[in-house]
């Protein structure tokens, strides 16, 4: 089955809520090169326990601590046999962390999304954003590029696809978006509503790399992420055990609670029902009026069928101005005959856009749109990125 197609089943075996929980500069640490971890003993507040001994790859991933401690150990103890004499022991987690490089995060997930905008591996972008990362993909005639909001829950984590647009893609981009994040994941990741969840991604962790070692896998009773810490290049993701819950990021609780508001529209947009996804925009609209996101998602699905296309542009300045929506607002005032009014939107929407891949193309889109051969060198001729904002193909907005 192509990535970029949802499965035909039913994608949820039971419900799920995903609102209920189921600094300085880092400097990377010596991975190990064996195949399997190593691990050591360690004593901590009075208890025995055992930790990894050097930071561990799985694929693109380093988890670089894993520590658990024993319960019911009385001292003094022998600790000669070193950790083989406590590897049948069953301790409790204490904490993790795990670790990835944007560009070794790219090189990874690429081939995931072959389907999503063509049957070739896409030129993939991750960088950090506020709340998560951002990802750009194109192979060259499209382009993609969506912002993925991380919100810990738990032992859970869930990815939300959010500020989703696109150029030639052929889908609504926000549709995309969540299939291409649902390949990412896959096969541990599950659509729920909107977003896509690893449930129970503390223990995995664990049971991945623990067993290797020849140690029991511990229990993770208690364990909760913290939230996502990223800096130029680095994501890092540590769970820890009697913690309070952590305080999410006011951009994670929105995306949150805008996941749960459109969930079944999402999910049946999702599978390809755009209609009934079409429907139930409307209903939510009527229930949160203007509401921005879901009045783009609304009007990108009615952009996309190509004969709604002033239908979508009502739908849109109800919410937001046309020349402030982007991407979605040039094509719309394109496809009412407003020429001068798409080139200003595309204009405005390529110098704001943060993937390069996607610029170029809303500048080449204003260019073909413009009847003025002044504005259309102007077009052609504009920096993809001014050169003070260019970090690793992201184009950094001005402070």
């Amino acid at each position: 089955m192509p990535a970029g197609e949802p499965h035909k089943g039913r994608a949820l075996r039971r419900s799920l809520s995903i609102r209920v929980p189921g600094a300085g500069t880092h400097e990377p640490a010596q991975t190990q090169e064996s195949d399997r971890p190593s691990l050591r003993l360690a004593l901590a507040k009075g208890s025995l326990g055992i930790e990894l001994d050097a930071p561990f790859r799985i694929d693109a991933l380093t988890v670089t601590e894993i520590a658990l401690r024993f319960t019911g150990i009385r001292f003094p103890i022998d600790l000669s046999g070193g950790v083989p004499r406590f590897r049948h022991r069953r301790g409790a987690l204490d904490r993790a962390t795990v670790e990835a490089r944007s560009n070794e995060l790219a090189r990874w997930l690429g081939p995931c999304l072959q389907g999503i905008l063509s049957e070739a591996t896409p030129d993939l972008l991750i960088a950090p954003v506020e709340a998560g990362a951002l990802v750009g993909m194109s192979n060259g005639k499209a382009a993609l590029a969506f912002d993925v909001i991380v919100a810990p829950g738990e032992g859970d984590l869930r990815f939300i696809p959010a500020n989703a647009r696109g150029l030639r893609v052929g889908a609504p981009p926000h549709v995309l978006a969540l299939r291409a994040l649902a390949a990412m994941c896959r096969p541990a990741g599950r659509v729920v509503g909107g977003a896509v969840v690893l449930e129970d991604a503390v223990g995995a962790l664990v049971r991945r790399v623990l067993p290797d070692a020849g140690c029991r896998a511990p229990s993770v009773k208690g364990a909760r992420w913290e939230p996502l810490f990223s800096e130029a290049g680095l994501f890092r993701l540590e769970a820890r055990t009697e913690q309070p819950p952590p305080e999410l990021p006011s951009r994670s609780i929105r995306a949150l609670e805008l996941a749960e508001l459109a969930a079944e529209a999402d999910e049946a947009a999702w599978k390809g029902d755009l209609e009934a996804a079409r429907g139930m925009y409307l209903a939510l609209l009527e229930r949160a009026p203007r509401h921005r996101e879901i009045s783009e998602r609304l009007a990108w699905i009615d952009a996309i069928a190509k004969d709604r296309a002033e239908a979508a542009l009502a739908t849109l300045v109800d919410a937001v101005p046309a020349m402030d929506a982007g991407i979605l607002g040039g094509e719309l005032l394109a496809a009412v005959g407003d020429r001068d009014g798409a080139v200003s939107a595309l204009s405005n929407a390529a110098h704001l856009e943060p993937y390069g891949a996607l610029a170029a193309l809303a500048w080449m889109r204003a260019a073909e749109l413009a009847e003025d051969l002044g504005k259309q060198s102007s077009a052609r001729d504009s920096p993809v990125v001014p050169g003070d904002q260019r970090c690793d193909g992201v184009h950094l907005p001005p402070a």
